[in-house]
């Protein structure tokens, strides 16, 4: 997973003076302060469009906790918080073990454990997701109406249920509006947005009825891909919008509903992860945003680790190696199948220039070198592709994936 949490932009980004931006984000957050006993810090908790969101995941052993920022309060507790927005919220300080299961919290949702206990915590809330993960699945007519039912299960950043701009971008995926009428439809609502001081455009709501639409289309269908870029670039000329604003941080929120986080190992929770980094990879190639540290990200996951079946208290969703395998060799394939040629000429050391910066481009146990975009790494990702097309215990077309990165990746060195 990658570096960084939204959530400390979105509180950052609370206190700019914007009205798009409070209206846009802040107007949709409930947010409770509450000291929670034993926690030794006080944690404020994001409800988001009626419900909590999974953004971030960090585990240290026996520590477990979903946030989307963490700022250190042992200091001064009462000047610092943790953000977070997830369903199941698990905080071991010290003795303590804190979760949260509902959106709304009061202090009736604390339920506090003795987090020294040597037995197994089993996530019943997130084994019952994925069984109403399969259920939606095996009653969905199409693998796209699948995506829709498992993003609502799991709460992903997804538009709201009464998007109009969604339902435009549908109309228009769809083959019901030409690129002409989608525009016009889209540019309607944010001019009467705009107009409205109190509320203001919801750009959220905008980007996530794009990158959402962009996981229910399969890798494999460049022409449909092809359209919702042409929409962008439509969207990215109105007067109203000048650019592309908050499309990164949406694009960093939505990352985090990847398999083993905000998603699990289902066939459809895969293919939308793999088609949400096809389309990354195509905003990135065609310069409509950069998002380059996103290649790292989905190499480090998928390459740069041997992977291993995880215990009942390593993960909030424990896998297998092979599920691990299965969910991250596609995405990182889409990768190289479509920016193969700039990965292998970009030569960057992103080295953080201080101690107080992250290292978000920092390699996996398999990679020794710097966090950087080189040659050698490079050296290392192809291989690595090679061995895991040769794996014959995961998935065929897990196998097709990697042999289509090693192939693209071995082309670029002929040519």
């Amino acid at each position: 997973m990658g570096e960084g949490f939204v959530a400390d932009g979105v509180k950052r980004a609370a206190q700019v003076p914007k009205p798009e931006l409070r209206s846009s984000m802040m107007r949709r957050l409930s947010i409770k302060r509450t000291a929670y006993k034993g926690a030794e810090k006080s944690v404020v908790g994001i409800q988001w469009r009626g419900k909590t969101n999974l953004v971030g995941h960090s585990h240290s052993g026996r520590m477990t906790a979903y946030i989307t920022a963490c700022i250190t309060a042992s200091q001064h507790p009462a000047q610092h918080s943790t953000l977070f927005t997830s369903h199941h919220f698990f905080l071991h300080p010290q003795r303590y073990t804190l979760s949260t299961r509902h959106s709304n919290m009061t202090s009736d949702d604390e339920r506090f454990e003795d987090a020294e206990s040597d037995t197994p915590q089993v996530d019943q809330w997130e084994l019952e997701r994925a069984q109403k993960v399969q259920e939606a699945i095996s009653n969905s007519s199409d693998e796209a109406k699948a995506i829709d039912a498992i993003a609502e299960i799991r709460g992903w950043f997804s538009p709201s249920a009464d998007s109009i701009f969604y339902a435009a971008v549908q109309e228009y995926l769809d083959d019901k509006l030409d690129l002409t009428e989608a525009e016009r439809k889209i540019s309607g609502h944010i001019d009467k947005a705009s107009s409205e001081k109190e509320e203001g455009i919801d750009f959220m709501d905008l980007w996530y009825s794009v990158l959402h639409s962009a996981k229910r289309i399969s890798f494999r269908n460049a022409t449909a891909h092809d359209k919702l870029i042409e929409l962008l670039g439509v969207i990215e000329k109105h007067p109203n919008i000048n650019g592309l604003p908050y499309l990164g941080m949406a694009v960093r929120e939505a990352w985090n509903d990847c398999p083993g986080v905000g998603a699990g190992f289902s066939v459809p929770e895969i293919h939308a992860f793999a088609n949400f980094n096809y389309f990354l990879a195509r905003l990135t190639k065609e310069q409509v945003m950069e998002f380059w540290i996103y290649v790292i990200w989905a190499m480090r996951s998928a390459l740069e680790d041997v992977f291993k079946d995880d215990g009942p208290d390593d993960a909030h969703v424990p896998a297998t190696a092979i599920q691990k395998y299965d969910a991250n060799i596609p995405a990182a394939s889409a990768w190289v199948l479509i920016m193969g040629k700039e990965i292998y000429r970009k030569e960057e050391d992103l080295t953080p220039k201080s101690k107080n910066e992250g290292n978000p481009a920092k390699g996996g146990e398999l990679w020794a070198g710097r966090p950087e975009f080189s040659k050698d790494r490079w050296v290392l990702w192809k291989k690595r592709f090679q061995e895991i097309s040769q794996m014959q215990e995961i998935a065929e077309d897990t196998r097709k994936s990697a042999k289509e990165a090693f192939d693209a990746m071995e082309q670029e060195l002929v040519q």
